[in-house]
């Protein structure tokens, strides 16, 4: 099976160096020294601040189209009520309704275009900051001084680029949503006031009490995931001792005790994971139902 090249500007390459420009500018501003690594605390060198320069004008097109989809998404629900007058009057004439029809098919066609491209908008922009992230720790490891060496292990290096550079791309992919919410949320109780009135603040009132209940499990969540990541770091501390050891450990029968260690970690791990799933699971479980009781 052949794979093609991806497209220029998705290679990581290209990222890299419209983004190292900027993060050498940043340094200078922030007088770093890379020969004992210290800098103005006044005013610290930002990472995010030279990825949302780089990537700015594409943020807010995504940000721009998920707005304007959250105002589209309202008119089948204005036009729907345009259809029940229809439905109830005989003498309305047939045009009428096909084009009530076609008004909320092309509001949902352009709803669904807008979500699409900028979903597909910052998932590429995830994918570029992901790579940047994994040049530069990769870059920065192979260029450390032996006094920084013993600070950091094998494995914090490896959750960076496994673990933290991943959060960062899940971040970019839900970034349009999160930030469009207000608006949505707004929108949404409006149109339940015109046409509930105050009843309709009992389901909002479900949805508020639910919040801090997803916000405690999130938080359960976010602990066991840092433990998790502590015992990973020692796993695979342990795992590279193993490794560059392997001689004498064939030499004197060690395998069986260090292999205990290592599985006695990784059982650790795979505990926690059991509960993240489990907190995941109630978080996700909370949410399908909450429309439900905000109905009842």
């Amino acid at each position: 099976m052949t794979l093609y090249d991806p497209l220029p500007y998705l290679k990581s390459s290209s990222s890299y160096k419209l983004w190292i420009n900027r993060w050498n500018n940043e340094l200078k501003k922030a007088n770093y020294n890379p020969e004992d690594g210290t800098y103005n605390k006044r005013r610290p060198p930002g990472l995010f601040k030279t990825l949302v320069i780089t990537f700015w004008p594409a943020m807010v097109m995504a940000l721009t189209l998920t707005c304007l989809r959250s105002f589209v998404r309202s008119t089948p629900a204005l036009i729907l009520n345009l259809v029940t007058v229809y439905m109830d009057d005989s003498s309305q004439p047939p045009w009428k309704g096909i084009f009530y029809a076609f008004g909320i098919f092309t509001a949902n066609t352009i709803a669904s275009f807008c979500f699409r491209h900028a979903d597909y908008t910052m998932a590429a922009i995830g994918i570029k900051i992901k790579g940047i992230l994994m040049s530069a720790i990769y870059q920065k490891a192979l260029r450390i001084s032996s006094k920084s060496q013993g600070r950091y292990t094998t494995g914090e290096l490896v959750n960076l680029v496994s673990v933290d550079a991943d959060k960062v791309l899940r971040l970019c992919t839900g970034f349009a949503n999160i930030a469009s919410c207000p608006i949505t949320i707004s929108i949404t109780i409006f149109l339940l006031w015109q046409y509930l009135g105050p009843s309709c603040l009992g389901g909002v009132g479900v949805i508020l009490v639910m919040m801090p209940v997803s916000g405690f499990l999130a938080l359960k969540n976010r602990q066991l995931q840092e433990r998790q990541m502590k015992l990973k770091d020692k796993r695979l501390k342990s795992m590279t001792e193993i490794m560059s050891s392997i001689k004498i450990l064939k030499l004197f029968a060690w395998e069986p005790p260090f292999t205990g260690r290592i599985e006695a970690v990784r059982n650790g791990e795979v505990s926690l994971l059991k509960k993240y799933a489990y907190f995941t699971a109630s978080i996700g479980f909370f949410w399908t139902c909450t429309p439900f009781l905000t109905i009842f």
